[in-house]
């Protein structure tokens, strides 16, 4: 979801009471920016449990991970769930396919404009599907980088072609490139190192944490930035799926452009740095496309319109 930034409506079948409170702690000691609401608890002790349901039915409101205790195992339809964790063992063969089934609801445009539910994922820690003689077919998980990783990368090809421009000596390219690695220092300050995703990568998370690190990047630092650091998760988040796809594709534009007529670059330059508004902003998107088509060959400006 959200670009593959953000993880999909699960719910996550526990054993008692006490297992899903352990298994909610967890989650949030590794993820204390959520301030607990992302992965809550739903069981019949809950307070208010209607209401959690009702948000948790919805795309875009959290919690995201619904712990339950029997409570969201039948008669709950939540289209939106694409994840099924089994962290108890069931031995009723009919209770256990009507858990499956709170997968199996169908719901379009889930994942976009005319990408829709096709399948859910179903992780069984509890050897379910053995007992019951499933063998259902078996994935790794997709293999595209999220939308975020994808930000990161492309930010540091930009300060990598910039570095690259030094010697020009253009005030609006240096601007730019300290401005987009100071955006990435402080994504990497806010990344948790008690998180056990981020944990295995430490000493680089602490190297780059450092504001005197991005002072100076060569390519073992660009090399180590992309390859271990850019898919790690980070506290600063936005979630506004729209303007980080929209920022990929300016930025993608923009490293094309650095091939362009020097002039027409150095006007785009300084458009995107000053404050001109949304309607600009589209304006400057067309230019950005437009000169990367050009330089590219993919189109030819009349010379009438030059």
């Amino acid at each position: 979801m959200a670009g593959g930034d953000r993880l999909g409506k699960t719910i996550i079948f526990a054993k008692n009471n006490e297992h899903a409170e352990f298994i909610a702690e967890r989650f949030n000691i590794a993820y204390p920016h959520y301030k607990g609401e992302f992965a809550r608890v739903i069981t019949y002790k809950t307070e208010y449990a209607q209401d959690l349901i009702d948000a948790f039915s919805s795309k875009e409101t959290m919690p995201h991970i619904a712990i339950s205790v029997d409570m969201l195992d039948t008669g709950i339809d939540v289209p939106e769930v694409v994840n099924l964790v089994f962290f108890k063992a069931v031995r009723s063969k009919t209770k256990f396919w009507q858990m499956v089934g709170r997968g199996t609801r169908l719901c379009p445009n889930l994942f976009g404009p005319n990408v829709h539910k096709e399948f859910f994922y179903l992780f069984d820690y509890c050897q379910n599907l053995e007992f019951f003689s499933q063998n259902p077919d078996v994935t790794d998980g997709t293999a595209s980088e999220p939308l975020g990783t994808r930000l990161f990368k492309a930010r540091l090809q930009l300060i990598g072609e910039l570095e690259q421009r030094k010697e020009f000596g253009d005030k609006a390219e240096a601007e730019i490139s300290q401005e987009t690695a100071n955006f990435l220092h402080a994504q990497v300050a806010a990344m948790n190192i008690d998180n056990f995703v981020v944990r295995p990568q430490r000493k680089l998370v602490e190297k780059y944490a450092k504001q005197e690190a991005w002072k100076s990047l060569g390519a073992e630092q660009f090399g180590e930035l992309a390859q271990n650091v850019a898919g790690l998760p980070t506290e600063l988040t936005d979630e506004d799926e729209d303007a980080k796809r929209f920022d990929l594709l300016i930025l993608h534009a923009t490293v094309r452009t650095l091939d362009c007529d020097r002039e027409a670059k150095t006007t785009i330059w300084r458009c995107w740095i000053s404050e001109n508004g949304a309607a600009a902003m589209i304006t400057l998107l067309w230019k950005y496309l437009l000169i990367g088509a050009v330089a590219s060959g993919l189109c030819v400006i009349p010379k009438s319109h030059r």
